[in-house]
């Protein structure tokens, strides 16, 4: 799926310098690689996951889409275009500076608690809420709210008992001193969020 509580920031220590993942078989050699496996990613889960399956949902249980100019819509769209941005600022993140991709078999190699990591441990998790709650008032679905509801299900699950519990085991008490000032989904101020280089 995708690494959702990956946080970045900008930490001293080389890539190689860090134990290598457990699962993963091919190593990663550089910025034209991270480069392949996020487009990989991109094409994978937001293409499918997020656009694809929606779509043939609606039109499989609720037939065909008329488009209105309703108030719905622009919502939507709204919710679309933000969540888009959200998690295009998280995967740039993951590639510039945690130099790594949002494949949990090729994680960011640094740990970093800036940009939106400040205020919420999986802000791109969220923008992947934002834009299928969004598809759901552009389709006016319930079966696209069932789905949504489906995926956050799924996603806190993989969050709660693979991803964290690696985290912690890899960047040890640097990742718990940060889970204790920043929550899992609800967005709020920073609350004295180190972002000094950690090294795991």
């Amino acid at each position: 799926m995708l690494a959702l509580p990956h946080q970045i920031t900008q930490a001293p220590m080389r890539t190689s310098e860090l134990p290598p993942q457990e699962g993963s078989h091919v190593k990663m050699s550089g910025r034209p690689s991270i480069g392949r496996w996020t487009l990989g990613w991109l094409l994978v889960f937001p293409v499918v996951f997020i656009g694809l399956i929606p779509w043939q949902l609606r039109v499989r249980f609720e037939g065909s889409l008329a488009w209105q100019g309703t108030p719905w819509l622009w919502i939507g769209i709204w919710c679309m275009l933000n969540g888009l941005g959200l998690v295009a600022w998280c995967v740039t993140l993951f590639v510039c500076e945690g130099q790594g991709t949002p494949l949990p078999t090729h994680p960011p190699q640094r740990f970093v608690v800036t940009g939106p990591y400040q205020f919420v441990r999986n802000p791109m998790a969220l923008g992947f809420f934002l834009m299928l709650a969004g598809e759901s008032a552009v389709y006016q679905s319930k079966v696209v709210v069932g789905y949504l509801i489906f995926i956050m299900t799924v996603i806190n699950l993989f969050v709660r008992v693979v991803e964290e519990p690696d985290l912690e085991r890899r960047f040890g008490s640097c990742y718990v001193a940060y889970k204790r000032q920043v929550a899992r989904w609800v967005p709020r101020l920073p609350s004295g969020v180190s972002t000094k280089s950690h090294q795991p």
